[in-house]
């Protein structure tokens, strides 16, 4: 096989090497091809690199495997659609912030630059009637969207979409019986590993803390279901619920929510906290502190966002820590498939976050939580 060298991405190379040496003289018919071992050792890239090209040509209809046989390059056009502007769109305000929404833009922004491929901010897309003129032009201007959360688990950027034929992939998925077109982060798993830990470590008197209804969003009923399902196979451990008004997520609505439960039989023996966001874990745990609870030894708090480190008296706020740059790299990942494959759906992605650096949670709890998401990754 003649080498082929040039200023090249190493995936560019290896599909500038399948080109010219494989289909440069007019070939009409499959053309076996090299295993990927002996492809790396030839091109020096590794097999990693290799197999992703080999998958890409897959999905693109250029590539076919034959068991038994080997693997065979197609020669012709791509079977599936193409770009027709090479940009990708997303519903969040043209000026990129710090935190969840700008992490995730940049996250998909390094995939779609990777693809050749650009990734825009529309700012806030709902339909016809409320969306500027502007947004309306731009969004004729790219090939698929990415889907912020618009009032819980409604997405009324799809309706607008549809019409244009636009392809779209959700962060979080768009309503309580979706299984396609969305990445999330698993808010389930995550709380089913904590509440677990925390019931083998000794809690027994957990509580949760939300602003509004758990039925207000998916991943609000997932947190709440996950913890449910955990302790529902230790019969000393309590569950309770705190919340459920229509009220923002403050560190004040953390703070009065759980003073007013210290107050009851049950709030005395609280010794585990959970809040769905991170200030309502901050304004509880503060009120822990001015009861005089001792936190962790006494009682443990989690945050559910990890949005940004919070200092308390105690030490920092441990969080549930969202891959929020894969998160992106994963949406952007699907909507360019979804336009390979002429918009067809893809199946919905939850990815695991991990625990954050902090001090308000016990090193045996931390310890556990670990062991038991080792435990079931080797059980998948």
């Amino acid at each position: 096989m003649a080498r082929l060298t040039a200023a090249k991405r190493p995936a560019e190379t290896v599909r500038a090497y399948l080109e010219s040496e494989f289909l440069s003289g007019g070939a009409t018919e499959p053309i076996r091809l090299p295993t990927i071992k002996e492809f790396s050792k030839h091109l020096e890239i590794s097999a990693s690199t290799v197999r992703t090209v080999f998958k890409e040509l897959s999905d693109e209809g250029r590539l076919t495997m034959v068991a038994g046989r080997g693997t065979f390059l197609v020669p012709g056009k791509s079977t599936v659609k193409t770009a027709r502007h090479n940009c990708l769109g997303i519903n969040m305000p043209k000026t990129i912030i710090e935190g969840w929404g700008g992490t995730i833009f940049l996250g998909a922004a390094a995939k779609a630059l990777k693809e050749n491929m650009t990734l825009t901010a529309l700012g806030h897309v709902r339909n016809l009637e409320t969306t500027s003129e502007e947004t309306l032009a731009a969004l004729d201007q790219v090939d698929a969207m990415i889907a912020f959360p618009d009032g819980g688990h409604s997405h009324e950027v799809d309706r607008l979409c549809a019409q244009k034929n636009i392809p779209v992939i959700h962060i979080n998925p768009s309503g309580f019986q979706a299984t396609a077109n969305f990445v999330s982060n698993d808010y389930f798993a995550f709380c089913y590993q904590l509440a677990l830990a925390w019931c083998e470590t000794g809690r027994k008197h957990i509580a949760l803390l939300n602003a509004s209804s758990v039925n207000d969003s998916v991943s609000a009923a997932q947190t709440y279901a996950a913890f449910s399902l955990a302790v529902a196979s230790y019969s000393e451990v309590h569950l309770n619920l705190l919340g459920n008004v229509s009220a923002e997520t403050t560190q004040k609505t953390g703070y009065d929510l759980l003073k007013k439960f210290l107050t009851t039989p049950e709030g005395s023996r609280v010794d585990a906290v959970y809040g769905f966001g991170d200030y309502l874990a901050e304004g509880a745990a503060q009120a822990l502190l001015d009861a005089g609870r001792s936190i962790p030894s006494e009682v443990s708090v989690v945050g559910g966002t990890g949005l940004k480190p919070i200092r308390l008296s105690c030490g920092n706020l441990v969080t549930m820590k969202q891959p929020m740059q894969e998160i992106g790299k994963v949406a952007a990942t699907m909507a360019i498939t979804r336009i390979r494959q002429k918009g067809m759906a893809v199946p919905g992605r939850y990815i695991m976050p991990t625990l954050s650096e902090g001090t308000t949670i016990l090193t045996e709890e931390r310890e556990a939580f670990q062991r038991l998401l080792t435990q079931e990754k080797e059980l998948i």
